[in-house]
């Protein structure tokens, strides 16, 4: 996949500004396109208001300050990844390290969305967590910081997983059609 390409394609998007994003199949990230490196690595950091990115999980994102603008505009043009982290709730102004949760979520930006008034979002694809080893500096903005990525195991495939997996699928079916502020279409996704 050729990231400058549709890194370029992204920002030169026709699409009116604040439009709703249509996304490829082909501008997602499948599991096994990339080797991930296991190395700890530097990651400018999106801090996020009331909201989690898990890997996989496509969600757009904003940024609240220029510096945040530029370096989503910049990790798209260059294909790089970025960073996302949860702001805490009684974080101060200026934002400093300690106002981050630990743990993150290194994503890939799919669009950069540009608002009328000047300020600009992105949709990202999370592509696997990390924890925050250490903040470069707590001035300079963009935060960079170094992070490493465990080992995630996923459980073994067994009955009683299935089992569970199914009656969970049910309960949440049976919750939807029960629900009078929730379509029918959401069965779609579970």
């Amino acid at each position: 996949m050729n990231h400058d390409k549709d890194s370029r394609e992204l920002l030169d998007s026709s699409e009116p500004s604040g439009a709703l994003v249509p996304v490829s199949k082909a501008q997602l990230r499948d599991e096994g396109e990339t080797e991930f490196s296991k190395e700890p690595q530097t990651l400018v950091i999106l801090p996020v208001k009331n909201s989690v990115l898990f890997p996989h999980n496509v969600v757009p994102v904003g940024a609240t300050e220029q510096w945040g603008h530029e370096a989503l505009e910049k990790a798209a043009r260059k294909g790089t990844m970025l960073g996302i982290v949860a702001i805490r709730d009684d974080a101060s102004e200026p934002l400093r390290s300690s106002d981050l949760y630990s743990y993150g979520t290194e994503a890939k930006i799919i669009k950069v969305i540009r608002f009328p008034d000047g300020t600009s979002g992105a949709v990202v694809q999370g592509t696997r967590r990390f924890k925050i080893e250490s903040i470069q500096s707590e001035v300079d903005r963009p935060m960079k910081a170094v992070v490493e990525f465990p080992v995630s195991e996923a459980p073994e495939e067994s009955l009683e997983l299935a089992a569970l997996e199914r009656g969970l699928k049910q309960l949440i079916q049976k919750a939807v059609s029960l629900s009078p502020n929730i379509p029918n279409e959401a069965n779609i996704f579970i």
